[in-house]
């Protein structure tokens, strides 16, 4: 009012940075993928992998992933079912996606001469904490698997990276990988093929033109090794050691 101001500076936006695709090398992916069709591998890391990699299921979807109802509406075999279920999310304020085609996610049938025994030592491992079927989720935890309760976020962050540090001897993180994947099959069959994977149309399509920028697994650091079972003790420094006037004292 008083023209001590002659622009407004509300008006004007920042650009936002140009998006960037951060992925693991090709090399990478390979080496998981091989690791989850050993029969040495473990099956509940290589099943894991495989849904992340082949089937881009977030960590989010693992959690929800639940086993398919047979006929009389009881929980079949994997490895006769040949797919999971993965229901779809809430719909929420800002955070809304278009999310799968399907609810259900079949396996290909070209897979089955190394993944029905895979499915087959899963379920073996499964059943040793599952109690009358009570917990339909595809993944379980000791301590949850008596009740129908999906296991935590840090569950399968931890599984994979204790497989990456197995295979790799360094450590993946699930969304990096998944991202990884993204990229492989974009390069493949178009942004079409990852949409019907759960990426939404816009951010599929971004896959096509975004600047890529390869990343290198980090090793694992000393308090992961803890949590994935390690056997060395964190120590903590004494308060009379950090203190020179207490130790005085």
């Amino acid at each position: 009012m008083n023209h001590l101001v002659f622009h407004n500076p509300v008006v004007e936006r920042t650009p936002a940075p140009a998006p960037t695709i951060q992925h693991y090398p090709m090399e990478v992916l390979k080496d998981l993928y091989q690791y989850c069709k050993s029969p040495d591998a473990d099956p509940v890391e290589a099943f894991m992998l495989y849904l992340v990699i082949a089937h881009q299921l977030s960590t989010e979807e693992l959690q929800r992933a639940r086993i398919p109802d047979g006929p009389d509406q009881g929980p079949m075999k994997l490895s006769e079912a040949f797919a999971i279920v993965v229901p779809k999310r809430s719909p929420s304020f800002g955070k809304y996606r278009s999310g799968r085609s399907s609810t259900r996610v079949d396996f290909p049938a070209e897979a089955a001469h190394w993944l029905r025994p895979l499915l087959e030592r899963f379920e073996q491992r499964r059943q040793q904490y599952i109690k009358k079927d009570m917990n339909r989720h595809v993944f379980v935890v000791p301590h949850r698997a008596r009740w129908d309760t999906r296991a935590g976020r840090g569950y399968f962050q931890a599984c994979v990276r204790r497989a990456s540090q197995r295979v790799l001897g360094m450590t993946c993180n699930i969304n990096t990988l998944r991202k990884t994947s993204a990229v492989f099959w974009t390069d493949i069959g178009g942004p079409g093929m990852i949409k019907n994977m759960g990426w939404s149309g816009e951010h599929a399509f971004v896959y096509m033109w975004a600047e890529r920028q390869i990343v290198v697994p980090q090793p694992m650091a000393a308090e992961v090794s803890i949590e994935l079972g390690g056997t060395d003790p964190v120590i903590y420094p004494s308060p009379l050691q950090s203190d020179p006037q207490i130790e005085n004292k």
